[in-house]
């Protein structure tokens, strides 16, 4: 499932920081090196965590 928000950051003078939890559908390898790569291109990733638990990464 893909949730997303589009924010724009004209229509406030104030910094917005959102937290994000990300499950992976696959555990592969390839998947996950995938996205890490992705988040890393992102500039809008300012932080990506790989975690344990209920969801694969936490990122901000």
């Amino acid at each position: 499932m893909l949730l997303r928000s589009l924010l724009d950051p004209k229509a406030s003078c104030k910094s917005i920081t959102v937290f994000v939890t990300v499950e992976l559908d696959r555990e592969r390898l390839d998947f996950v090196n995938h996205f890490k790569r992705s988040m890393r291109a992102a500039k809008e990733v300012t932080q990506c965590y790989m975690v344990t638990g209920e969801v694969d990464f936490d990122q901000s």
